[in-house]
């Protein structure tokens, strides 16, 4: 009872200041969810490293794709300016 209240708790705090930002966490627990019942799972030692290091990957490269996606189309939007071109990203 008390992981569902702190989990519908933190879903309207996060709703409340950004629904888009709302949809991409419950993708991204959801994903996270079912990663971790696929490794809970499997008995196979090679096959849980294999799921856990997709699982971190996956994590990494979500969290690195938002942190720096404005800072490479800020260069691409100066690089495109050098060239007289608009730039549209």
């Amino acid at each position: 009872m008390k992981q569902w209240v702190l989990f519908l708790s933190s879903a309207v705090f996060i709703g409340i200041i950004s629904p888009n930002i709302l949809l991409f966490t419950l993708l991204f627990v959801t994903i996270n969810y079912f990663l971790g019942k696929w490794l809970y799972n499997n008995i196979l030692t090679n096959k849980r490293l294999f799921i856990l290091w997709l699982a971190i990957g996956l994590d990494i490269g979500i969290l690195a794709f938002f942190k720096y996606i404005n800072f490479l189309f800020d260069n691409l939007n100066v690089i495109i300016g050098w060239t007289g071109q608009n730039a549209w990203l």
